[in-house]
């Protein structure tokens, strides 16, 4: 009894190697054959036309409406040249008018006639009396008394029937600055002379009392009047003479 025989797989394997082998031969061959063969470029082409987007819409054309609107700015152009012209021969006439009208003239603070007249309303206001001058304070003979003090330019006001008020402020270098007021009576004499009278005040600032005294003015001229004040030489304060001019 013979057994079968079996195939012989060393033959199959050989078989299927050189097949593994062959393609890729193959392939590499066609490779070289396709670069060492020319080919006829390709000339037909085929281009395919997209339809086109839809258009835009033109702009309005703007220089109609730009031609209105110059329109309304010339006529307010003329209209307002027209004003302009109006108001030029309005200003250049009342300018004619300033010119030829004369400034006032400003009535002079002591008028000769109302002085002689005696009429007080003249002095009404405020007036400056003096200027800054030397001064003393204190009694003579005591520790207080100093000598060199400087009494700044009065203050002397009235009202219209010659009543008012003096003031003066003085500076001394122990006292200090102390500042005195009085009231003060004023009339006219029959000498043409303007005397005001005032009583003893104490001041302030320090223990000074301003003593009584009074005031005899002379018109000098529609600015000025000179007043003599009395001062009181019993007490070493001579009278002097101070300026009496009006006072802003």
């Amino acid at each position: 009894m013979t057994r079968p025989t079996r195939p012989d797989c060393t033959q199959w394997l050989a078989v299927f190697l050189f097949g593994l082998l062959f393609v890729p031969v193959v392939l590499m061959m066609a490779w070289l054959l396709r670069l060492a063969t020319p080919v006829d470029p390709l000339t037909q082409v085929t281009v395919l036309e997209a339809p086109l987007p839809p258009s835009r819409p033109l702009p309005a054309d703007p220089i109609p409406e730009l031609k209105v609107s110059l329109n309304d700015v010339q006529v307010v152009e003329a209209r307002l040249k027209s004003q302009l012209a109006i108001l030029d021969d309005d200003l250049r006439r009342r300018v004619e008018q300033c010119k030829s009208v004369d400034p006032p003239k400003a009535s002079p603070p002591l008028p000769a006639d109302r002085w002689a007249r005696k009429d007080l309303s003249v002095l009404q206001g405020c007036w400056y009396l003096g200027r800054d001058a030397p001064a003393v304070r204190g009694n003579i003979g005591t520790p207080e008394r100093e000598e060199n003090c400087i009494s700044k330019d009065g203050r002397i006001c009235f009202d219209a029937n010659g009543h008012g008020q003096r003031e003066q402020s003085t500076v001394c270098p122990r006292a200090g600055g102390f500042f005195c007021s009085a009231p003060i009576t004023g009339q006219f004499g029959n000498d043409g002379t303007f005397t005001t009278m005032q009583p003893d005040t104490q001041c302030q600032g320090a223990p000074t009392v301003w003593l009584s005294r009074t005031l005899s003015c002379r018109r000098v001229d529609d600015n000025h009047a000179i007043c003599r004040d009395s001062g009181r030489p019993e007490l070493g304060l001579p009278g002097q003479d101070q300026e009496f001019r009006r006072a802003p």
